[in-house]
């Protein structure tokens, strides 16, 4: 599921919004323009931003909607607002995006694994959920299965036996293998 985020500011101005944009700020402390409008209403998004930034200002609020937020959007963002009359408001807002927590829970005795999984054995095969969650909402979840591939081996004697003469026997030689192998 893919989340939207919406920053908002709210604010009274000593006259009307001739100027409203938001910026981020990168690790240089320099902003880079998300987009920007003369007077209120819908701010004109840059290109780069354009497939998942939206933005507005009134005369009483800020809005700057990133939707499908990815953790690459986590950083500051700054609004800022020039009114007819005197002042400038500007404000900072940090947003922080959480990676999910991954548990994988094998459902035949309920153990957790350790992510990542290494050193798998023939023993780890079986039906495992998996389990997603970064805070903000229901944590997220799916089964798989781990299929575990191993060389063949022999897992056990045939039988002895005396074959006379022109006498069909079949003999057996009992084996494991993933895949199953053909004898």
């Amino acid at each position: 599921m893919q989340l939207n985020l919406t920053l908002v500011w709210t604010y009274t101005l000593d006259g009307t919004v001739v100027v409203a944009q938001f910026n981020v700020i990168t690790d240089s402390g320099r902003g880079v323009l998300i987009g920007k409008t003369i007077g209120p209403g819908v701010i004109t998004v840059e290109p780069e931003y354009q497939a998942r930034f939206r933005a507005q200002g009134t005369n009483t609020r800020a809005e700057l909607n990133i939707l499908e937020v990815q953790t690459s959007d986590e950083a500051t963002y700054r609004m800022n607002v020039i009114p007819t009359g005197s002042g400038f408001l500007s404000q900072l807002v940090v947003v922080i995006v959480n990676s999910p927590h991954i548990t994988l829970t094998k459902l035949s005795d309920n153990s957790v694994i350790l992510m990542p999984l290494t050193g798998i054995r023939r023993k780890d095969a079986g039906k495992y959920r998996c389990t997603a969650d970064n805070g903000i909402e229901s944590p997220a979840t799916g089964d798989l299965w781990i299929v575990v591939q191993y060389s063949v081996e022999a897992t056990g004697s045939g039988e002895n036996v005396t074959v006379v003469g022109a006498v069909a026997k079949t003999f057996t030689c009992p084996t494991d293998g993933n895949p199953e192998p053909n004898i």
